[in-house]
């Protein structure tokens, strides 16, 4: 994959273009097979014990019910989270580096300040979720991620291949090296709501943290 200049990509993002270059056999086999633990049906639509997420002492949580949890700084390095329910889950500063999410629903996640670097998020949901500074570099990113927020994040080397990235906000996003072969870009925008350095991070994240004290 050649690399993608920051002049580029700006031009692409902001002429709302999808980009739709042939694909090549080898544009899916990217990265080895995530190793994580085998899945079961222990977690299966259940709700994990938070305390023992946050020590990474539970590693197989695949289809676990983790709506709206509480996991600031959790260990789940390398853990199998495959079709786990993490809508609106609070991730920050989470180390899931090498981890397994996919098909997990990450709608609306907190993943700011997250390590998701090597993992596989092939056909997951990250709509509108919080991704600024978060570190998805030689991440498996063929996974819906309309509307998400990206500033700042490093995507180098990651695999977006087909990915939809409709509205997203990639603002000083590292995409050195990031395979973007067919992604959906239509109405992306690295500008958006950048009035001035900073402000689109600290309103969507006071939104993030008055949801997180919501009851409920």
């Amino acid at each position: 994959m050649t690399r993608f200049t920051a002049g580029v990509i700006l031009a692409l993002i902001l002429a709302d273009t999808v980009i739709s270059t042939p694909a090549r056999s080898d544009d899916r086999v990217v990265f080895p097979d995530v190793q994580v633990p085998p899945c079961t049906n222990e977690w299966d639509g259940r709700k994990p014990p938070i305390d023992a997420l946050l020590r990474g002492e539970l590693k197989t949580l695949c289809r676990a019910d983790l709506v709206k949890a509480r996991l600031i700084n959790a260990n789940l390095q390398r853990a199998n989270l495959e079709g786990a329910n993490l809508t609106e889950a609070i991730l920050t500063h989470a180390n899931l580096s090498g981890a397994n999410l996919s098909s997990a629903n990450l709608s609306e996640a907190d993943l700011t300040h997250a390590n998701l670097s090597g993992a596989s998020l092939s056909v997951a949901t990250l709509t509108r979720a919080m991704l600024n500074n978060a570190n998805l570099s030689r991440a498996n990113l063929i996974a819906n991620l309309s509307e998400a927020h990206l500033m700042d994040a490093n995507l180098g080397g990651a695999n977006l291949f087909g990915a939809d990235l409709s509205k997203a906000i990639l603002g000083s996003a590292n995409l050195s090296d990031t395979n973007l072969r067919g992604a959906n870009l239509s109405g992306a925008n690295a500008l958006r709501g950048q009035p001035h350095k900073g402000q689109p991070c600290r309103d969507q994240r006071r939104r993030f943290l008055l949801r997180r004290d919501r009851p409920g």
